[in-house]
């Protein structure tokens, strides 16, 4: 068991393969027994597998080589991998602790750039003119332009002809965001012209940006320009969504409808006669007269009786003519991107549970927002403020166009995305449109040069009704849309199979095709494919995989122009030559005796077939996903984590089937699974893509798992597809929900091809490729390159017609703890914002602790997201203590509290924390959830620093992993 705190590290991505440190100083500082022997364990361990992680003689395809793309003496910063620019000759990375000329020792932005020599890093993060206070106020970097030319930052850092604003109570902050270009100092994003604005106590969260970060959405509660008024009063406060134009330096209020008095109206008018009422409503706060002049008057829309005249709610007190401006918020409620989500919360992104992608088209004219927001997947209205309806902003034509107009009856619309371009939008609804007067869950189609839209899920007759689960992904172009529909579409087979009625059906629509031949069956998914907490989704959360939102999260990547799709389904799709299935269902058996909360075996009728690491279906009332640690004997299951409530005899038991990846062309209507074992061997466990996101080709910032045409697919799996690939063997159960080293592999055209070295016991993790698939990207603790001579993570780049020549001179063999840290001497040292201070020789200065976290506190934050801590000062002060989660890898503060002691020898307290309902949300979704935990004293120039992982029964794709907490000890970090 591994002891309650480590040594501070940054975490890696969910399903990440681990790394161990290996230090001489951790054993040193402790004086347990306990705690020694698990130091001599963890040595014993580093040794071991440091003389693993040494260069392998993997021969590797396309004449590809191993770059190390990070520097061999980082500092003992672990990288984590971010993005690459689409010629692989960038990568940005984040790593906490000074490293590379950094300014802080805070979370840092750096990029590797190529050279001839090889890869240079230098740091990326602005340094702000005023330093930011705390170790962990960190400059978030939200979206970076495909060549990583620019990245737009979300801090609370000052910069020339940025925003001024206060700090809150607290460690409070309030948030801009910055556009940091290849030359130039950071430009600010989330301004406006309206007076004082950038000063109030506000946050702006990004939404969407054009390619090349000239357009930029945000939304906020702050009003930026004279327009913006009208927002409701909410428990969770309305926001406005603005675009702001670099170039032009202009930001505009996008949710709103503007039209023209086309007759002049009187003072005490109830009704004005405009060029066009379109997007106007009932409710809708209501300006009459140009921006700027003395008689311009606000009221609200009482009814809109046809296409050109508005009814206001009270008699107008000044006369107006012809031709002056009529503008109107579409809704009280605020308004989205896309179907994102305004959190207001720290290091957030709109698209953290729903989807924004190509929210804003390439050229920055055209917007496509939500108003009233609705929550993340389209699951109502905010706050019950009614249903939510899709709207198009033409900013240069002044114009707002309701997209889901006249419907046949009362719902809402969900933004799904749309092609790069904004020539097309794609949408669910169950308002029954464009002539089809179904009312289940329906796709449809905007065109917004024509303004009409064509349902797409009707299926080839015209007819039918879809009964739509979701998009599974959608094409750049916007010609091939993939979703997954109960209802029968279409007729053809593939691989012998046909669609089934009320099945997860997976569909292929073409949009540049006839509709009698538009729709295209593809393989009908199992139920864990779209919904892994069936039955009881109510009580046990929505675990969507291939329909998630927000589409980033989706494992299914679409070729820019649709013509294949890879994607991860535990479903039997494919079968071998001889008709065996390729990725079988699992066994079956039943409890034979009731398991209660905490146990970690469970009694079945019948263990065989079972097979250890896998992991079993138990079907309650509240159903749960196990992972088998072992099979002791033929009716017993041992868990790697106990059951997480009661469950009874009879409870039926099945053994799932790993997730593989599957490629579907086209061209040739082939569906084949890539990483499948080819000799027909069991599966150990689930393939993936690694770190890489879905739901379109390579979106803004994010890693891609395929080349650009679909013939080069990258995965990770734990199965040796290959002889090379040895490091089949499982983590020890203390290593929390790493069960199984992952390899990294490449299929291209039917042949599968091991990229990592298949040799180091922590595997490797799958960062992304380039378009042309000449670059892949992958984070390994192996050391595959002479220059590679410390023993932490290290980004790798195998590349094609790639390497460098070796230093000369052999390196050290890393045969001792201390060896394997020789990329770490000397130590840079870097200034801590806000710790400068004198302190006189010989002169006691105050101390405080901070006590562990035990394993029971950590269930029960999982349980309730709260943790108590026990804080003691040596003199009067204020302990200050702080949690932040790394939420799709921008870190987030979810937690604060404090504790002040006026004795003056100090004395103990508690303090609380109780994690923010963003954190709680994330875990409840995503099923993992990583704190790092800071606590600093108002005595000292010390910070105390923790990581725990939080994770709970993991239902999305191949990342399934039982409920177990890892945790990493305390470091103490000087100056912070």
């Amino acid at each position: 068991m591994m002891a309650p705190w480590t040594v501070f590290r940054r975490r890696r991505p969910v399903g990440a393969a681990m790394s161990v440190r290996c230090s001489s100083s951790v054993a040193a500082s402790r004086s347990s027994v306990v705690l020694r022997a698990t130091v001599v364990l963890l040595v014993a361990l580093c040794m071991l597998w440091a003389i693993a992680a040494r260069a392998s003689a993997v021969t590797l395809p396309d004449g590809r080589a191993y770059e190390q793309v990070t520097p061999p003496a980082k500092n003992g910063v672990d990288p984590g991998y971010a993005a690459s620019s689409t010629n692989g000759n960038l990568v940005d990375w984040e790593g906490i602790g000074g490293c590379c000329g950094a300014s802080s020792a805070s979370v840092e932005l750096y990029q590797a750039a190529r050279t001839a020599s090889g890869w240079q890093t230098t740091p990326e993060t602005p340094n702000p003119t005023v330093p930011l206070e705390g170790l962990l106020q960190e400059q978030a970097p939200m979206w970076w332009s495909p060549d990583l030319s620019q990245t737009i930052y979300w801090t609370s850092a000052s910069y020339p002809g940025g925003a001024n604003r206060a700090p809150g109570p607290g460690s409070t902050t309030y948030n801009d965001l910055y556009l940091q270009g290849p030359t130039g100092g950071p430009k600010w994003l989330s301004q406006g012209p309206f007076p004082g604005s950038g000063t109030g106590p506000y946050n702006a969260t990004l939404a969407a940006a054009t390619p090349d970060g000239n357009s930029v959405a945000f939304t906020t509660q702050e009003q930026l320009t004279s327009d913006a008024t009208g927002l409701a009063s909410l428990n969770t406060p309305p926001e406005y969504l603005y675009v702001r134009d670099v170039s032009a330096g202009k930001t505009t209020l996008v949710d709103v409808t503007t039209s023209t008095l086309s007759a002049a109206a009187s003072a005490s008018d109830t009704t004005i006669t405009v060029a066009s009422s379109q997007a106007f409503a009932a409710g809708q706060p209501i300006t009459i007269g140009n921006q700027g002049a003395s008689d311009v008057e606000t009221d609200t829309v009482a009814s809109v009786p046809d296409s050109t005249h508005i009814t206001l709610n009270t008699p107008l007190v000044n006369a107006h003519a012809s031709g002056e401006a009529v503008e109107a918020l579409i809704s009280p409620d605020g308004a989205i991107a896309g179907n994102g989500n305004w959190l207001d919360q720290p290091w957030t992104p709109a698209d953290l549970f729903g989807t924004t992608t190509n929210a804003i088209s390439s050229d920055g004219t055209k917007v496509f927002f939500e108003s009233p927001p609705t929550f993340a997947g389209g699951s109502g209205g905010a706050e019950g403020v009614g249903p939510a309806h899709l709207y198009m902003r033409d900013l240069t034509a002044q114009t707002t166009t309701q997209i889901d107009a006249n419907p046949t009856a009362a719902g809402q619309a969900t933004y799904e995305g749309a092609s790069q371009d904004g020539s097309l939008v794609f949408f669910t609804s169950n308002e029954g449109l464009g002539g089809n007067t179904n009312t289940d869950n329906e796709l449809y189609e905007f065109n917004t040069a024509t303004k009409s839209v064509t349902p797409l899920s009707e299926g080839n007759t015209g007819t039918a009704d879809g009964d739509v689960l979701g998009v599974t992904a959608i094409s750049n172009d916007g010609s091939h849309v993939y979703f997954v529909a109960d209802g029968m579409l279409a007729t053809n087979t593939t691989n012998g199979a046909s669609a089934v009625s009320g099945q997860p059906n997976l569909y292929m629509y073409n949009t540049t095709a006839p509709a009698a031949s538009a729709t295209t069956f593809i393989a009908t998914l199992s139920q864990y494919d779209v919904q892994s907490c069936i039955p009881n989704c109510v009580t046990n959360g929505s675990g969507a995989v291939l329909t998630s939102e927000p589409d980033l999260d989706r494992p299914a990547i679409p070729t820019p122009d649709g013509t294949v799709l890879a994607f991860d389904s535990n479903a039997q799709l494919t079968n071998y030559s001889d008709g065996k299935p390729q990725n079988p269902a699992g066994p079956a058996t039943t409890l034979t005796a009731t398991a209660n909360s905490g146990d970690t075996s469970i009694t079945v009728a019948s263990t065989k077939g079972f097979e250890q690491y896998h992991f079993v279906y138990v079907q309650d009332n509240i159903s749960q996903e196990l992972a088998i640690a072992s099979i002791p004997n033929s009716t017993t299951l041992d868990l790697r984590s106990p059951v997480n409530s009661t469950l009874t005899a009879g409870d039926s038991v099945t053994q799932l089937a790993p997730f593989q990846i599957y490629r579907y062309a086209t061209a040739d209507g082939s569906l084949t699974c890539i990483s499948c074992d080819p000799e027909g061997g069991k599966s150990i466990g689930s393939a993936t893509f690694g770190d890489s996101a879905g739901g379109t080709y390579e979106p803004a910032g994010q890693a891609v798992a395929m080349n650009s045409t679909g013939s080069q697919i990258f995965f990770n799996t734990p199965d040796p597809l290959v002889p090379q690939d040895t490091n089949t063997g499982a983590f020890p159960a203390g290593f929390g929900s790493l069960t199984l080293s992952r390899d990294v592999y490449e299929w291209e055209n039917g042949t599968r091809s091991l990229i990592s070295d298949g040799t180091t016991s922590t595997g490797a993790v799958l960062g992304g490729t380039t378009p042309s698939g000449n670059d892949v990207f992958f984070q390994s603790l192996a050391q595959l390159v002479p220059q590679d001579t410390d023993a932490y993570d290290d980004i790798y780049d195998a590349r094609v017609d790639g390497g460098f020549p070796a230093p000369p001179g052999p390196g050290p063999v890393c045969g001792d703890p201390d060896s394997c840290r020789t990329g770490v001497s000397p130590t840079e040292f870097f200034p801590i914002p806000g710790s400068a201070t004198l302190i006189a020789p010989n002169v006691p200065q105050p101390t405080f602790t901070v006590s562990g976290i035990s394993a029971r506190q950590r269930k029960k934050l999982i349980k309730t997201g709260k943790v108590t801590l026990t804080v003691t000062a040596t003199a009067p002060g204020k302990i200050d203590a702080m949690v932040f989660a790394k939420i799709r890898g921008l870190q987030t503060q979810v937690a604060a509290g404090h504790k002040s002691f006026f004795s003056a020898a100090g004395g103990t307290g508690k303090i609380t924390l109780r994690l923010a309902r963003a954190a709680r949300r994330t875990l409840s979704k995503k099923h993992t959830l990583a704190l790092t935990i800071s606590v600093s004293y108002s005595q000292s120039t010390q910070t105390d620093v923790a990581t725990l992982t939080l994770k709970t029964k993991r239902k999305t794709h191949a990342r399934r992993f039982q409920a177990q907490e890892t945790s990493t000890r305390v470091r103490r970090v000087k100056g912070a």
